[in-house]
């Protein structure tokens, strides 16, 4: 008897202290994440997101939370720089080449692609500058390093949202093609990629679209008859070095 009340104080101890253990680890990680959309699709959110899951696969889903659809897996994963929607509504993705990031046009139905020869400058869809930073109604928005959001218009920064996540955990990705939403992406502390929140322009409405994003950057949003966001742009091209040799057969100018 008293051998068994010995096991017994040990195996109690030890469940005290793997209790205590789970509070330690536990203790200070809130979670600051909206609610799921996908478990409650908001019908006022409009248009679709393309982004890339933990597998590297191209996910397509209306930006609501209705619905989502693992569409193509790229064969060359690694060599996506992020996905994009196209102009004519299919999709795509850029890939880095020689003079930087190329249009790879999908065919869903064939699952072939395309090159489609553009280059294009794809790397602007954050809050933080560029003509992808700023929205169509002309205002940006930036997250301070305790998760505050703020929303810049003429010079004027109002805070419109607050989601307790210090470090930097929270950025900007940038605006719906209307102007009307803001994307955000967040890096928790489990390290299974980041996840996409979609906050209003007021801050009032918030959720969570995606969880295990590869890249939160390289995504894009389409609303139909509004356009996509990031668009795309033709990359200037690059122009051949300039040969300053003489012609044959003309003077070579004297050294001073």
């Amino acid at each position: 008897m008293k051998q068994r009340a010995v096991v017994a104080a040990i195996l109690g101890g030890l469940v005290a202290i793997f209790v205590l253990v789970i509070l330690i680890i536990g203790f200070g990680q809130h979670d600051p994440s909206p609610p799921s959309l996908t478990a409650e699709p908001n019908p006022a959110i409009p248009g679709a997101l393309l982004w890339r899951d933990k597998y590297g696969c191209i996910v397509r889903a209306a930006a609501s939370g209705a619905t989502r659809e693992q569409v193509y897996c790229p064969a060359q994963s690694n060599s996506v720089g992020g996905v994009t929607w196209l102009e004519n509504g299919g999709i795509g993705y850029y890939s880095y080449g020689f003079q930087g990031p190329e249009l790879i046009e999908i065919d869903l139905a064939t699952k072939q692609e395309r090159n489609t020869g553009r280059v294009i400058t794809q790397g602007g869809f954050k809050g933080g500058g560029g003509p992808t930073g700023v929205s169509s109604r002309g205002e940006g928005v930036s997250v301070d390093g305790n998760g505050d959001v703020f929303r810049t218009s003429g010079g004027e920064r109002t805070k419109i949202a607050e989601f307790d996540a210090p470090n930097g955990r929270v950025q900007p990705v940038g605006w719906s093609p209307d102007g009307e939403w803001i994307l955000l992406q967040y890096y928790g502390r489990n390290g299974d990629g980041g996840e996409l929140w979609i906050v209003s322009r007021d801050g009032q409405t918030r959720g969570t679209i995606a969880t295990g994003v590869r890249n939160p950057f390289g995504v894009s949003w389409r609303i139909e008859g509004v356009g996509i966001s990031p668009a795309l742009v033709d990359a200037p091209p690059t122009a051949a070095p300039s040969d300053t040799r003489p012609a044959p057969g003309s003077p070579v100018p004297a050294r001073r």
